[in-house]
């Protein structure tokens, strides 16, 4: 399938695993160039390594809590200093309930 994302950069905050990285992944077969975002920088690095590896495109691993400003900003001076800007952004990075446990459910 060809979805015309051939040169296109793109940033997924939650890449290292679940549905941020097959995102990451289709994103790559398709032919962008992929920032990858979350917390836990080996994980990150593995996968971005094996995205690389099987799609033969740029993968960039960017550790990143997108729940701290100071840290989104990194993540996006980053990717345009790598790959010069940004053209699809998907927000991945998630936990249940904000990282909170619910209260009102009985």
């Amino acid at each position: 399938m060809d979805l015309g994302l051939e040169g296109k950069r793109a940033i997924v905050t939650g890449g290292s695993r679940g549905i941020g990285y097959a995102i990451a992944r289709a994103l790559a077969t398709e032919g962008a160039d992929v920032v990858i975002a979350a917390r836990t920088a080996p994980d990150l690095e593995a996968a971005a390594a094996t995205l690389a590896g099987d799609t033969g495109r740029r993968i960039v691993a960017v550790p990143t809590d997108t729940g701290d400003q100071d840290s989104v900003d990194a993540l996006v001076a980053r990717t345009v200093r790598e790959l010069g800007g940004v053209d699809i952004l998907v927000n991945s990075a998630a936990t249940p309930w904000s990282a909170n446990s619910p209260t009102d459910f009985a």
